[in-house]
């Protein structure tokens, strides 16, 4: 269990790849100007963090709770929750296009082998 070794090209190869890759993208000009537009917008807030879970607080507690802001989705029973009413609904209608075209299929062969069969004979 010797260390052997790498081949001074092959390091030099591996060594510019893994540095050029990640430079690309940091030495771009315009990548870095977006990161500071985005920062800039994410950081232009009111108010700190720390203030704004203050009064969502106050607010809860000033208004009992806050009903108002409750999702409508708690009210749901869990199949519309879950949405399998219109699952229900498009898989029988999927249905019903299948059984259509089978039947459809089954008919045209039919009359297409009838005709096959009158002119044999």
């Amino acid at each position: 269990m010797g260390v052997k070794p790498v081949p001074r090209g092959l390091l030099l190869c591996s060594v510019r790849f893994s540095v050029r890759v990640p430079l690309k993208y940091v030495a771009c000009f315009s990548y870095a100007s977006n990161m500071r537009r985005l920062s800039a917008i994410f950081h232009d807030q009111p108010e700190t963090p720390l203030e704004r879970a203050v009064y969502w607080t106050e607010y809860v507690l000033r208004h009992g709770g806050a009903p108002h802001l409750r999702s409508v989705a708690v009210d749901l029973p869990l199949y519309q929750y879950l949405l399998l009413d219109v699952g229900l609904v498009l898989l029988l209608l999927l249905g019903t296009v299948l059984a259509a075209l089978v039947l459809l299929t089954r008919l045209l062969w039919r009359v297409v082998r009838n005709k096959s069969k009158q002119k044999q004979q």
